[in-house]
């Protein structure tokens, strides 16, 4: 038995234990709530079925099934359709999820299968529709069930209250409204003349809209004050098409900030370089929710717990892009000076070692095994290996990036 456990998604790691025990038969991770581990991913970077994984009992397996989305094992990507072993300890990076394997004995797997039917049982189906929620499959070891609630009868006082309100008569049955009426004797109160009454409605018309007006004036006063546009204008005042553009306008950023920043937590993966964490506050919910509705609900209600205040959590987030691109300069001028350093004539002759006997009587020798050894180095850098690539340059790339970051941090 092999447990893949979830680590985190987009660096923050799930509130509840995320994971599924894999046995001989092989079983799906991807996308789609239908597989065996369930990894909801809106942007997609994960495909819906996207690999296999078993186990043997002493050996364990992952083969990736899609050729869109690759899979890596502890920094390393495997070939896709192609059974690849893992072992406990482990890291698998799928798109923005990063997954650990863990051993898992037998009773243990059973004890997890039996919670997962179990919770199952409880919990109606989900529509097709609502494949790419932000759901997530998560498995509580020694989980109580929850208890049936019965409600409660209401007190005496309360059904007796209730029982004074009558609904009106087109509510009540035939035979009730049938029933003779108790006419109770007392005061009766004067009309009063149509000239008063309209007099009076007049009034109260005109105190609405003026308090309407007012209401109206304070929101957009309100919204220049926050924008920082006080001395501007509106003549149109607080329309419906006004609110509709401040909404798509709003959207619009906090998507665009959301797919900056998972540019950013991509890279920082590719390159090893530290990532969020999730703590006990201040978390920002452009890189905690998965979606840009959800954080947008998140901003729009009351401020939540742990979260940072939406201006906050917005300047937070360009913040940490400008320092992103910063970083990501920083880190191509020191790979561009590391290739150019690679290719120096001395460099290469260096690698060559001391000239021997032969070279000394004919440096057309040495000359040839120094054209032979740039063409090695040449080819090694242009091929575009990743992995190699990553060896010759992905620490100079790193020192850089995270010297800019540290930087800026420092600056703010």
């Amino acid at each position: 038995m092999i447990k893949i456990a979830v680590v985190s998604y987009n660096n923050e790691a799930p509130d509840t234990p995320v994971f599924a025990v894999f046995g001989p038969e092989p079983a799906t991770i991807g996308r789609n709530v239908e597989n065996f581990l369930a990894l909801p991913d809106p942007k997609h970077f994960v495909s819906r079925t996207q690999a296999h994984v078993w186990s043997t009992g002493g050996q364990h397996f992952i083969n990736n099934l899609s050729l869109a989305n690759p899979v890596s094992i502890n920094g390393k990507e495997i070939k896709a359709e192609t059974a690849f072993e893992i072992h406990p300890g482990d890291e698998i990076q799928i798109g923005l999820y990063v997954l650990r394997a863990e051993a898992a004995e037998a009773a243990a797997a059973s004890d997890a299968a039996q919670a997962v039917v179990e919770t199952a049982a409880s919990v109606p189906a989900v529509p097709e529709s609502a494949t790419d929620s932000i759901e997530v499959k998560a498995v509580e070891e020694d989980k109580p069930q929850p208890q049936a609630i019965t409600p409660t009868a209401p007190t005496t006082s309360v059904a007796k209250e209730e029982s004074t309100v009558q609904p009106p008569q087109f509510l009540l049955r035939p035979e009730a409204v049938s029933q003779p009426v108790e006419i109770v004797a007392g005061p009766i109160s004067k009309p009063v003349p149509q000239a008063e009454v309209a007099a009076n409605d007049g009034h109260a018309n005109k105190a609405e809209t003026a308090k309407a007006v007012g209401n109206a004036n304070e929101l957009i006063q309100a919204f220049l004050q926050g924008a920082g546009l006080q001395q501007l204008n509106l003549a149109s005042g607080l329309t419906v098409e006004l609110m509709e553009t401040l909404g798509k306008f709003m959207a619009a950023s906090v998507q665009g900030a959301m797919e900056e920043l998972s540019q950013r937590a991509l890279l920082k993966r590719e390159v090893k370089a530290e990532v969020t964490m999730v703590v006990l506050r201040e978390n920002n919910p452009l890189k905690f929710f998965p979606d840009s509705k959800t954080v947008l609900t998140q901003m729009l209600r009351k401020k939540m717990p742990g979260f940072m205040a939406p201006a906050e959590a917005m300047e937070d987030a360009f913040f940490d892009i400008r320092t992103h691109q910063m970083g990501v300069a920083a880190g191509n001028k020191a790979v561009t000076e590391a290739i150019l350093k690679n290719l120096q004539p001395a460099h290469v002759e260096a690698q060559l070692g001391t000239p021997g006997l032969l070279d000394q009587i004919n440096p057309a020798r040495r000359k040839a095994a120094m054209w032979d050894q740039f063409s090695e180095l040449f080819d090694t850098i242009s091929s575009g290996k990743k992995d190699e690539f990553q060896a010759l340059f992905g620490k100079e790339f790193l020192l850089a990036y995270e010297k800019e970051v540290e930087k800026a941090e420092q600056n703010r």
